[in-house]
């Protein structure tokens, strides 16, 4: 072994799929160290970013679980049962081939990935930045590029276009919010549950919230922010906020659908089966997009877009909106306090460990 590298690290497993209570249903367990083989990396976890998408890879929404059991023996490896999409390390040891410098800082995305202190895997699958690691880098592999990428491909956002974010104070959605701004110059209207997330769209850029737990109408609401239609909906709340969204949408409008976090965390399957009204698709020529990140790995269009979205915060036209309860989620049983916290819904900006 390397020095300085340990024999054996830890990792989240998941041992019991009959639960959705993320304390149950997963173990830390302790596995080898595995020395990158040719053309690998071993990468040393400084930071793990928390997500909605963690819960529902866990419930059988999607992801290697889907249809299949987890590994009963954990190994050093990635393998089905091991939790965790996107994380920032660096570089502790290489494998033939590889170029990549020892202690650089790396992003890294992918299921079973992030929820452990190191990771041996292809070099390819990691993504070098030429900054120290830090904490805001968690929001970038998923929750950014998820925001910028559904925007371009599956909502065809164009120049001043309306836009209304769902969920917009979240991991995902200040980036909707921001990319729209940033890239577009559109107008972007976002919803969310409190003063305190109302507060911090004001300082990422949005130009009007809507606090939906201060409404009696929701539907009149956003009407009353798109007296001509919503362009572009970014909508990842679904249940009746998906409804009047959809009643307000322009003609040839696009919403695009991420996720269904406003029906809870705790059904078996992830996703809600929500039908939209036919006759508004039909008669207004309606689109409604669905969008997955891992679809487009390998794709050159994802990495084009992670350039840019770090080329941003670099020059300080994103912001990176860290919550700040995270300051005291330390090593990996601080995840299981931050799986608790998101499920809250009083989660504000990107959710983060310290590995």
């Amino acid at each position: 072994m390397s020095e300085g590298i340990p024999s054996a690290y830890r990792k989240i497993h998941v041992v019991d799929m009959s639960s959705l209570d993320f304390a149950r249903q997963t173990r830390i367990v302790e596995v080898p160290v595995e020395q990158p083989g040719p053309g690998e990396v071993l990468v040393k976890l400084e930071f793990a970013g928390i997500e909605s998408s963690d819960i529902l890879q866990n419930s059988g929404a999607y992801g290697p679980l889907v249809g299949t059991s987890p590994e009963a023996e954990a190994n050093g490896g990635i393998q089905l049962g091991d939790c965790g999409l996107e994380g920032v390390g660096v570089v502790a040891a290489i494998g033939e081939g590889v170029e990549i410098p020892l202690g650089k800082t790396v992003l890294i995305m992918g299921f079973g990935t992030s929820y452990r202190e190191y990771l041996t895997c292809p070099a390819a699958q990691v993504i070098p930045v030429e900054l120290p690691a830090s904490a805001w880098m968690t929001a970038i592999p998923i929750s950014a590029s998820t925001a910028a990428c559904a925007l371009d491909i599956s909502g065809q956002l164009q120049a001043g276009e309306q836009v209304l974010v769902t969920g917009a104070a979240g991991g995902t959605g200040q980036f909707a919010v921001q990319w729209a701004k940033v890239k577009y110059d559109a107008r972007v209207v976002g919803t969310c549950g409190s003063q305190a997330k109302e507060d911090m769209l004001g300082r990422i850029g949005c130009d009007a919230t809507i606090n939906y737990r201060q409404e009696d109408n929701i539907a009149a609401a956003i009407k009353a922010q798109f007296p001509d239609g919503i362009d572009v909906a970014y909508e990842s709340v679904c249940g009746p906020l998906r409804d009047a969204v959809w009643e307000n949408m322009a003609m040839f409008g696009r919403m695009i659908c991420l996720g269904s976090v406003g029906d809870g965390y705790d059904t078996k399957g992830g996703f809600s089966r929500h039908q939209l009204d036919s006759n508004s698709t039909i008669l207004q020529s309606l689109t409604c997009a669905g969008f997955y990140l891992p679809n487009l790995v390998g794709d050159p269009r994802l990495y084009a877009v992670l350039n840019d979205l770090l080329r941003y915060v670099e020059d300080g036209k994103i912001t990176v909106e860290l919550d700040p309860v995270c300051a005291g989620f330390q090593g990996l049983e601080g995840v299981y306090e931050a799986q608790a916290h998101i499920r809250t819904g009083q989660n504000i900006g990107k959710v983060f460990v310290s590995l």
